[in-house]
């Protein structure tokens, strides 16, 4: 702050062409520098001179700077948890979520100072039914400390593109109905890290739900770009007129992917430096003091306080010396905290998006080395993310039936329960209907109807299938659902014994055609 930067470079080499090689320095923050190049040259070494190499480049970039406010960084500590990508929902519950709750539950324990948010609400079902009552009462006594947030709500984090409005309605919905029964609490937040861009149909739904704002990552790159210059990464984002009148929400874009912060140096100064730099470029991105920046990855924090403990020593080097560490303080925070401090500050006035805009295709520029990426715009060559579209047909067919029927049971029971017949108690209804259900949550999973999850093993685990994985679920379920519906359809029509009712699968084991619903005899 308030101190001169120069750096010079010398070369003495024959025959050299000294090229520019420094495009800008990295200064933080909202801070105003100039530049000042006061030599570049060509030197050819002449040959009486080249037995006493004496020649100078020097470059020399002066930077005056000067701070104009200090950062504050959220840290969000997160963990990423696909409900089946790689491995099974059940692999990846023994593998590696039931390990990251119950160190993390640890981790916040050990320190009050350390935060957690959590998003996929059916890795909290597997924990109800561990019976582990030790962790379980430590993770509700920190949601109720306000140390553990759970944000976004639904049974799955579930994709945009290929989900129906009922599908994404019934998986929110049992995601919060979980919520209000084992831990009374109501998400404020969206969190939406993963999907492969983003629906306009999404502000719709999260406003109507009293969501306040919503966290967003895949957007085309070109556009995430171009909002990182404008310091528009942080905007109000209207809904569907179409759907939801005058629906809109503060959207926020991550500035880099959600596996942050990656930081380098071989000591812990050297690191506790490159983490504060890090925090002061993405600074200059958005509009206000606070800055949020994510901690985190794929099924990270397995072993949370060693996490926690190595980031804790970054953070207490950054603060101790801010004025050494480019004007940035760090603290853990929840979305909650982050938020907040955003509506407190005085520079939190954000543009809005015209009505109807969404961020569909979803465009990757990852790193090309090929030659044919050279000095070739973002898209040309790079990943259009289109084909989950129409990826996996027949596991996106028996994905909508399940829906399809799922829904059924819900508008028969309703049905039945207003008639005026006398009813007859169904064997195992509710859990047939809640089961139904269930699994057509899981199937938004954005790695599960896109079709976007692995069905061979990539590393060594017994459970890796994970169409294998889905389609039985679905079959599964399908059966006792099918003569649920029955059932409930006989009793509707006033029928209530002497009913023997024929699924579609078992219809088809004598029958050259397949039809897809209930055929219902009466003897």
């Amino acid at each position: 702050k308030g101190q001169s930067v120069s750096l010079c470079c010398a070369a003495a080499m024959p025959n050299v062409v000294v090229p520019m090689a420094v495009a800008g320095i990295v200064v933080g923050h909202r801070l105003q520098f100039t530049v000042a190049v006061f030599a570049l040259a060509k030197i050819k070494i002449t040959e009486a001179l080249s037995e006493v190499v004496v020649a100078h480049v020097v470059v020399l970039l002066l930077a005056v700077v000067t701070a104009t406010s200090a950062v504050q960084i959220h840290m969000i500590p997160h963990s990423h948890q696909d409900a089946g990508y790689r491995e099974t929902v059940d692999g990846y519950w023994r593998d590696k979520v039931s390990k990251t709750i119950r160190t993390t539950v640890k981790a916040l324990q050990e320190d009050p100072r350390r935060r957690f948010v959590w998003e996929e609400t059916i890795w909290l079902r597997y924990l109800w039914e561990s019976n582990e009552h030790e962790i379980i009462e430590g993770f509700k006594q920190l949601v109720l400390e306000g140390r553990i947030e759970m944000i976004g709500g639904g049974w799955v984090m579930h994709d945009e593109a290929d989900t129906s409005l009922w599908s994404t309605a019934n998986q929110m919905t049992i995601g919060l109905d979980f919520l209000a029964e084992k831990l009374d609490v109501r998400p404020r937040w969206a969190w939406h890290i993963d999907p492969f861009g983003h629906s306009v149909t999404s502000p719709s739904i999260f406003s109507s739900l009293g969501y306040s704002a919503f966290v967003i990552n895949r957007i085309p790159d070109p556009e995430k770009q171009q909002r990182k210059e404008n310091q528009t990464l942080e905007f109000i984002w209207v809904g569907s007129d179409n759907q939801f009148p005058d629906s809109q929400l503060l959207a926020h874009v991550l500035d880099s992917h959600y596996t942050t912060p990656v930081i380098h140096g071989s000591t812990s100064s050297e690191r506790a430096l490159d983490l504060a730099r890090q925090c002061a470029e993405r600074a200059a991105w958005y509009r206000t003091e606070h800055v949020l920046v994510p901690f985190g990855s794929d099924f990270r924090f397995t072993n949370a306080p060693i996490e926690f403990a190595e980031m804790d020593a970054l953070i207490d080097i950054v603060n101790q010396n801010p004025d050494q560490h480019y004007n940035v303080t760090i603290q853990y925070s929840t979305l909650s905290e982050y938020f907040e401090a955003l509506h407190n500050s005085s520079s939190a006035i954000f543009p809005s998006v015209p009505s109807g805009k969404d961020f569909f295709p979803y465009i990757a520029c990852s790193p090309c080395s090929a030659s044919k990426c050279q000095n070739v715009p973002c898209g040309a060559y790079d990943a259009f993310w289109v084909g989950y579209f129409t990826s996996r047909p027949h596991q996106k067919l028996i994905s909508y039936r399940q829906d399809a029927v799922a829904r059924a049971l819900n508008i028969m029971q309703v049905i039945r329960d207003v008639s005026l017949v006398n009813l007859t108690e169904i064997r195992d209804e509710e859990l047939i209907v809640r089961r139904a259900r269930n699994t057509s949550g899981l199937m938004q999973h954005h790695d599960a109807i896109p079709g976007t999850s692995f069905n061979y093993c990539t590393i060594s685990i017994d459970e890796c299938d994970c169409v294998k994985d889905y389609n039985f679920r679905i079959e599964h379920t399908t059966n006792s659902s099918d003569v649920l519906l029955g059932s409930l359809v006989a009793s509707v029509l006033g029928y209530n014994s002497n009913i023997t009712v024929l699924t579609a699968s078992e219809f088809s084991r004598f029958s050259r055609t397949q039809p897809m619903w209930t055929i219902l005899i009466r003897f």
